[in-house]
C-alpha cells in the first residue's frame, strides 16, 4: 500500500519549513520584520520537522515489513547520502570559489560528510540540515537490531522500550535536555527521538487505531496545546508531547482515505528531499547577493524572490533525486525475498537548517 497521504504531507511539511527559514533568514539578513519567527508561529512551524520524524518511523517500520535487512540498509544509505554529499559539496565548491573560509576544519568535515554526532563545537554545517539528518541516520540503523529479533513484535517492543529510557531519562534531568548537536553518548536518549519512535508504534497500532480515527485530530491538537504550554518547564517534555501530535498526525493520514497518486501534493511529495536540501544555501545565497547590489529597496519582494527560488532549485534537484534513487533502489532488490517497495513512500526527516531550535524550531 502507498500511503499517499503522508506523501502529501511531506511536501507541505517541507514548504512550511521553507517558509519559517525564508521569514529567519530574511530577518537576520536583509533586516525584515515579521512575526513568523515570534515564539507561538515558531513552535507551529517547529511541528513541520518533529512531523517528519514521526512520518520516518511510520514510514521505515512498513518498509522493514518486505525488505531484507541487507536491503534496508543499502537502501537508506543510498537515499539519504549521494544526494546531500552532492549538494554539500556544491555548496563547500561555491564558497571556496568566492574565497569564504570553510565553517569547519578537516576533520570537522568528515564529521559533517559522514553526518557524525560530533556536538556542538561542529555544529556549522554547509546547508544548515545536518542535524536532523545525523538523528535520521542514526535511528534507522537503530531499528535493524530490533527488526533482527523479530520484524513486528521485535520493532514494537524495542521502539517502546526504547521510549520509555527516554521518558525516564527526562524525568531524572527534569525535561531540560535537549540536543540539537548531540555528541555520540548524546544522541540516544535525546527527546528528539521520541517522534520516530511514536511513529514506528502508531504503524505497528494502525489496526487499532483506525477504529477510533475520528479522536485523532482532538489528541493531536491537544498534544500540540499542550506541548506549547509546556515550552517554559522544558523543551523536552515540549518535545515530546509535539512528538505524541505529530505521530497522532501521521497515524491519521495513513487510517484515512488516500489521495489519488496523480495528485499533484503527492507527486511533489517525491521532491521534498530535495527542497529540504537546497532551500537554505539557495535563498541565503539570494539574500547575500541583494545585500551586496543593495536591492533592499523592498525587502518583503526580496525574501519573497528568494523563497521562490529556493522552492523551484529545490524541487528541481529533489525530482532528480528521486529518478536516480528510485534506480538505485530497483537494482539493490533482491528478487526472491524482497517484496517490491515501489509504492512505498520513501521517508527521510528531510531538510531543517541549523537554526536554533529555540528559534527555528
Amino acid at each position: 500500500m502507498k500511503y499517499t497521504n503522508l506523501q502529501a504531507g511531506r511536501f507541505l511539511a517541507a514548504a512550511a519549513v521553507l517558509v519559517f527559514h525564508a521569514a529567519y533568514y530574511a530577518h537576520d539578513q536583509l533586516g525584515l520584520t515579521n512575526s513568523l519567527i515570534d515564539p507561538v508561529p515558531a513552535y507551529l512551524f517547529r511541528t513541520a520537522v518533529i512531523f517528519f520524524f514521526a512520518l520516518s518511523g511510520f514510514v521505515l517500520a512498513h518498509g522493514l515489513q518486505r525488505a531484507s535487512l541487507g536491503h534496508f540498509l543499502l537502501s537508506r544509505l543510498f537515499r539519504l547520502y549521494p544526494a546531500y554529499w552532492v549538494a554539500a559539496a556544491t555548496v563547500l565548491l561555491v564558497r571556496e570559489l568566492e574565497g569564504n573560509q570553510l565553517p569547519f576544519d578537516r576533520k570537522g568535515l568528515w564529521h559533517a560528510f559522514l553526518l557524525w554526532p560530533a556536538g556542538p563545537h561542529r555544529s556549522a554545517y554547509s546547508l544548515g540540515v545536518e542535524w536532523t539528518l545525523v538523528y535520521e541516520l542514526f535511528l534507522s540503523i537503530a531499528l535493524i537490531p530490533f527488526a533482527a529479533l523479530g520484524r513486528r513484535w521485535g520493532l514494537g517492543v524495542g521502539s517502546a522500550i526504547w521510549l520509555l529510557l527516554i521518558i525516564g531519562h527526562q524525568i531524572a534531568t527534569g525535561g531540560t535536555v535537549f540536543h540539537q548537536f548531540p555528541k555520540p553518548s548524546e544522541l540516544p536518549l535525546s527527546a528528539m527521538n521520541a517522534a520516530f519512535l511514536l511513529g514506528v508504534l502508531g504503524y505497528f497500532s494502525l489496526a487499532i487505531l483506525s477504529r477510533y480515527a475520528r479522536f485523532l485530530p482532538v489528541l493531536a491538537i491537544a498534544s500540540l496545546a499542550g506541548g506549547a504550554l509546556c515550552l517554559s518547564k522544558g523543551i523536552a517534555w515540549s518535545l515530546l508531547l509535539q512528538s505524541l501530535g505529530t505521530a497522532a498526525m501521521v497515524t491519521y493520514g495513513a487510517c484515512n482515505r488516500q489521495l489519488a497518486k496523480t495528485n499533484r501534493l503527492v507527486r511533489a511529495g517525491d521532491w521534498s528531499y530535495g527542497i529540504y536540501l537546497v532551500h537554505v544555501p539557495v535563498m541565503t545565497a539570494v539574500f547575500a547577493l541583494a545585500v551586496r547590489q543593495n536591492w533592499l529597496s523592498s525587502p518583503f519582494s526580496v525574501a519573497a524572490f528568494g523563497s521562490t527560488m529556493a522552492l523551484a532549485v529545490g524541487a528541481a534537484y529533489g525530482a532528480c533525486e528521486w529518478a536516480i534513487y528510485r534506480r538505485i533502489r530497483d537494482r539493490l532488490r533482491r528478487p526472491r525475498n524482497a517484496v517490491s517497495t515501489h509504492d512505498e513512500p520513501v521517508a527521510s526527516l528531510r531538510e531543517v537548517p541549523s537554526v536554533p531550535l529555540r528559534c527555528a524550531a
